[in-house]
């Protein structure tokens, strides 16, 4: 734990990894400076992903679901932020090939995919309210 100049607590990059159960060797395979680190994290609530897939899950628009949900695993992926982006994962693979049919999420996946939301928004709201710390 350090204290920053106005003596408030924050946690080092190691520390919000530990915290949000994400995999900080990982990401520093990647991005070699936790510096770097710091930054992407912080890009990454800005990121449109999640809203695009908030307002596509309450369409029940599958090629948009897939689309927001891709891109969100895959940025979750390199920022090793694990639960991210195994709930995106488990998403993505609920609505692939799905989207190629049609517009809508097929009636008897919509509770499954409201209920793989949940789980993401979740993990996904913890994660970005824990950078407020960082």
């Amino acid at each position: 734990p350090m204290y920053n100049r106005k003596e408030e607590f924050t946690m080092t990059v190691k520390e919000y990894y530990e915290a949000i159960g994400g995999n900080y060797d990982d990401v520093m395979s990647r991005l070699p400076m936790e510096s770097m680190v710091e930054r992407f994290l912080q890009k990454f609530k800005e990121d449109k992903s999640f809203d695009q897939l908030t307002e596509a899950v309450q369409q029940m628009d599958c090629e948009a679901i897939f689309k927001a949900v891709h891109t969100l695993k895959g940025v979750a992926l390199n920022l090793g932020l694990a639960r991210v982006s195994e709930a995106s994962k488990h998403l993505t693979e609920l609505v692939r090939g799905k989207e190629e049919k049609g517009d809508a999420v097929p009636a008897e996946l919509q509770e499954e995919v409201k209920k793989a939301y949940e789980t993401l928004a979740e993990d996904y709201r913890a994660t970005v309210e824990k950078l407020a710390e960082l």
